[in-house]
């Protein structure tokens, strides 16, 4: 299995944002049979009975893939909290070997997966899984997006020594501005410091898109740097 998982400092940060650029950059440097994964999603919407995942449709939609929601999104959850408390009220228990093995039966038939987690590092899947769990399973190298704006500096560094400690192999930050404020000034100096300070690199910083429009996010590849084709 080769590609990435992404996973954020927290929730609301661009995860999927940060996939479907990350998506299109690989296509661009020749990495055609790429496919981008949302496998858990919590705050689906419920139409006709069926929940649709947001991200997961917008995976589907931007990175223009063949396969179904059920394959991109194969875990759903109405209400908009962790996995394991979506569970605990819907009755829709997490069944870790059942994703595992369904993660492995897609990587059969793509030669690179981009598979993005559900909220940062710590987000409990059931009592005992957590979302860092997943990814020492899946041994993937893990990219963190981190927000642009003031506290994400703390938020970067603490996720990045949680995970080297966890034996965690991260291939750097891409730092993504999600909610563009021209009044923090922070915005401007965060890069700057997590470079000087983090352990990994920063490969990537993502100015603030206007619209999620496909022309936008293929302008966006070039802000992706290519030292992450090592990891491929």
């Amino acid at each position: 299995m080769k590609g990435f998982f992404i996973t954020g400092t927290g929730t609301g940060v661009g995860k999927t944002i940060v996939t479907i650029i990350l998506g299109l950059y690989l296509k661009s440097k020749g990495y055609e049979n790429t496919i981008a994964l949302k496998p858990i999603e919590s705050g689906c919407n419920k139409i006709s009975n069926v929940l649709i995942p947001h991200d997961g449709s917008l995976l589907k939609e931007m990175l223009k893939q063949s396969e179904s929601l059920d394959v991109i999104t194969p875990i759903r959850y109405e209400r908009p909290l962790s996995p394991f408390a979506a569970s605990l009220i819907e009755g829709n228990a997490f069944d870790k070997d059942l994703l595992i093995k369904h993660i492995n039966d897609i990587s059969i038939r793509y030669d690179r997966l981009l598979i993005e987690g559900i909220g940062g590092l710590m987000v409990p899947l059931d009592n005992k899984y957590f979302v860092y769990n997943l990814i020492k399973d899946l041994t993937l190298p893990v990219i963190i997006i981190a927000q642009a704006g003031l506290g994400t500096i703390n938020h970067t560094l603490m996720s990045v020594d949680f995970a080297l400690r966890h034996g965690i192999n991260v291939a750097g930050i891409i730092i993504n501005n999600c909610c563009s404020d021209p009044s923090d000034e922070s915005i401007a100096s965060n890069p700057k410091i997590i470079r000087k300070l983090s352990p990994v690199p920063v490969i990537g910083d993502i100015p603030y898109l206007k619209s999620l429009d496909y022309i936008e996010f293929i302008k966006i590849i070039n802000y992706i740097d290519n030292s992450i084709i090592k990891y491929l």
